[in-house]
């Protein structure tokens, strides 16, 4: 008999397994494992097991996934389909090892191999005549707990030293009556915890600290069921693995892909999901690549705001070639979310008057009068942002990656124009800026107030507009702000952005110095009115341009590039993101205004309009990807604003089997999918296809006690809901045993066994 592999098909390539071929390369190519001809394949498709191949041969001949050739394979069974997680993974036949527990869900790609052989237990029937029904059960339990299971030969225990302290003292597999220490588990156990060995309730709080929810949730139903019933039922070595086996995740990673070994596990929920998002959401990364106006629509508990991070993980790694999680996008300030209600409003949306307390300013304004200031909205906020972002691949290598998504704008006079413009281009040659009040003394630490006194003490004519400027040039000013160069009241003739701390230089004309790295030099200077709201500079020297925003700073460039000998190639635009949670529950028309137009893709950078609060105008910069989601049990996607639906895509999110196949690794797994299906079938037959029931209720059951709660406290209340006053027809979707159909009572079941079989009556 040949050896015996599994293999994994890509859903990317489905033909593969209809086919029954695989496109890796000719004969020598890694991706076939060592393969010969005659060995046997159980291929894992859509997460499950369905066929067994056999080795006929390798081909040259091209095909649709590669140039160079493949392995074909002919049908040897096939079968009903086998999960992998909960089945396929706890087959008596097999070694439960580091091969059947990681490599079946881990990605691939990085070591360039799709295929790994099968380690078998002694005496095991040759692959056509393995039965599925034979798996081997796996328990969490004391080596001698209050109660046991009925254990098989066969089976696994995670050996506990106790129910208080719960701390795994070995690995067994039992036979003829006892237990022996089951070593391809032990050893994987003792190589991942050699450093440290953490107790399950230790491990439960690491999870609790770390915001692991699917570990904090497996850990605590252990905990619980074994201190409740003597022992836990592992419904797949894939969970205890990643729950239990591992210790604590540590792994973090900054800043893209950490390397790591093809099977280590050691990385937290958060990287295991962002490197599955990049296959599974490549479709709705294409679909925002071509709109970037994207809504997910869908009953409730389908995960559709799980789903938006995922796919900004997935676009992020289309468009720039990284990979990060959505944690590590939205620290870098790149993702903003927002939920809209009834009340929400144009003015927290975009841009509106917002009341000023002086008491909340500063201590001793109590007494002055409110008043009212032109405040942003979050999606100006993060439209400054995206624009920024833009500037920043422009000008890629030309210093404006120093610029802050906080830095302030200023303006500077250096020198009068026209009488000093030898300090001007001074300052222009050696890459500074300069003032020159109190030539003679060095500044640094001196705060306002002694600068003004300085001031006095010296005769100037203004001390107190003179002292403000010294002091927002030696202490306010940061390193990453931008300066523009005062040319007229109306004009400018520089932009540079702030590289260097206040400087004392006593032997040059205008001594007090900051470094900054000039970014434009206009050869005819710029008309700054309109970007300044029609305000007029000031003669004062150095104060911030509050008005002004990155989107101007980016205008005036552009307009002035052509000109400019330190013209940059176009970069590619990192990507920034709205999410809008509930957008069918706010009132669109109200909320976007005149914006509505905007959000347009081919209106992005192009159309502009002035804004009712500011009177500026405003562009929406096409490197901002606005995501909505809407529950379609709240309001019907058939109602909503006519020009939101023309310039979205839709997309919709549904209930679906399969998530709870992949993620949820207990032994329930398959009564929760039933269950599943039966619920979403009778509502959609009651009521409608978009009051069905989501996946995300059931993923994290582990327990009848854990099912309980979530039928009880989330399910019901919700079905409540859809079915008020109709209590017959919820009574039908439910079943008798837990409504009374006449008064609308609730009944709570608290044996299990009675409650489960209640579950498994509805069909």
């Amino acid at each position: 008999m040949g050896k015996l592999y599994f293999g994994k098909i890509s859903s990317k390539h489905p033909q593969q397994f209809d086919r029954n071929f695989y496109g890796g390369g000719d004969k020598n190519s890694t991706w076939y494992g060592g393969m010969q001809p005659g060995d046997y394949v159980f291929p894992v498709f859509d997460q499950a097991v369905s066929k067994l191949w056999r080795v006929k041969g390798f081909s040259s001949e091209p095909n649709e996934i590669n140039k160079d050739g493949s392995v074909q394979f002919e049908v040897i069974k096939t079968f009903d389909p086998v999960p992998i997680s909960t089945v396929f993974a706890r087959h008596r036949n097999f070694v439960t090892d580091i091969s059947i527990v990681n490599r079946l869900t881990k990605s691939m790609a990085k070591s360039a191999n799709g295929f790994f052989p099968l380690k078998l237990e002694k005496d095991s029937p040759p692959p056509e005549k393995m039965d599925f029904s034979e798996v081997r059960n796996i328990y969490i339990a004391p080596e001698q707990p209050f109660r046991e299971p009925a254990y098989k030969d066969g089976d696994l225990r995670v050996t506990l030293d106790g129910i208080e302290n719960m701390k795994i003292a070995s690995i067994d597999v039992y036979h003829a009556g006892k237990f022996t220490q089951y070593k391809p588990l032990w050893s994987l156990y003792e190589d991942r915890s050699a450093t440290e060995r953490y107790n399950l309730n230790e491990l439960l709080q690491f999870a609790i600290q770390d915001q692991a929810d699917k570990k904090k949730a497996y850990l605590k139903s252990v905990v619980d069921e074994v201190k409740k019933n003597g022992f836990f039922t592992v419904g797949s070595p894939i969970g205890l693995y990643d729950n239990v086996l591992v210790g604590r995740k540590k792994t973090k990673r900054k800043g893209g892909v950490k390397d790591e070994p093809e099977d280590s596990p050691d990385v937290d929920e958060e990287v295991e999901e962002v490197d599955s998002a990049f296959e599974k959401y490549a479709h709705f990364a294409e679909l925002l690549d071509s709109n970037p106006n994207l809504i997910l629509y869908g009953p409730p508990g389908t995960g559709k705001t799980y789903s938006a991070q995922r796919i900004i993980e997935a676009f992020d790694n289309y468009r720039c070639d990284t990979k990060k999680t959505f944690r590590e996008i939205k620290d870098e300030g790149r993702v903003e979310f927002i939920t809209f209600h009834q009340s929400f409003s144009y003015e927290e949306f975009v841009e509106g008057l917002r009341p000023v307390i002086p008491a909340e300013e500063k201590s001793g304004d109590e007494g002055k009068a409110l008043t009212y200031k032109i405040q942003e909205g979050i999606l100006k906020q993060i439209a400054n942002k995206a624009d920024l972002g833009q500037i920043r691949s422009e000008l890629k290598g030309n210093g404006f990656e120093g610029v802050r998504e906080d830095s302030s704008i200023w303006k500077i006079s250096l020198g009068r124009a026209g009488a000093d413009d030898d300090i001007y281009r001074d300052c222009v040659k050696s890459g500074t800026i300069a003032i020159n009040w109190l030539e003679d003394e060095d500044l640094s630490g001196i705060d306002a107030e002694t600068i003004y006194k300085k001031l006095q003490n010296a005769g100037a004519d203004d001390p107190k507009n003179d002292s403000n400027s010294i002091d927002n040039f030696i202490n306010v000013m940061e390193v990453g702000d931008i300066v523009l160069v005062f040319a007229s009241v109306t004009e400018i003739r520089a932009i540079g952005v702030l590289e260097g701390e206040y400087e004392y230089r006593g032997d040059e004309r205008f001594p007090h110095r900051r470094k900054v790295r000039w970014l434009e030099e206009f050869k005819k200077p710029v008309n700054i009115l309109k970007y300044n709201n029609g305000k007029r500079l000031t003669m004062k020297t150095v104060y911030p341009l509050w008005r002004f925003k990155f989107s101007d700073i980016k205008e005036i460039l552009t307009v002035t590039k052509s000109d400019s000998p330190k013209k940059q190639a176009v970069q590619i635009e990192v990507p920034y993101f709205l999410v809008i949670d509930e957008i069918n529950r706010g009132n669109i028309s109200k909320i976007f205004g005149e914006l509505i137009t905007l959000i347009e893709k081919d209106k992005r950078n192009v159309l502009s309009c002035k804004l009712p609060y500011s009177q500026k105008d405003f562009k929406l910069p096409s490197n901002l990807y606005i995501l909505g989601t809407m529950n379609t049990s709240d309001r019907s996607i058939a109602v909503l604003d006519v020009a939101l639906r023309r310039r979205f895509y839709f997309k919709e999110i549904e209930p679906d089997a399969k998530i709870i196949e992949e993620q949820n690794t207990s032994s329930m797994q398959q009564e929760l999918i039933r269950l599943f299906n039966c619920l979403n079938r009778r509502i959609s037959e009651k009521l409608d296809r978009d009051h069905r029931i989501g996946h995300y209720h059931f993923l994290h059951v582990q327990t009848v006690d854990n099912l309980k709660f979530v039928w009880h406290y989330q399910i019901i209340p919700l079905l409540m809901e859809y079915f008020y006053n109709e209590t017959k027809t919820l009574a039908q979707v439910i079943g008798n045993d837990f409504i009374d159909s006449v008064t609308g009572q609730v009944r709570w079941i608290k044996k299990e066994d009675e409650f489960m079989t209640a579950i498994r009556s509805i069909k």
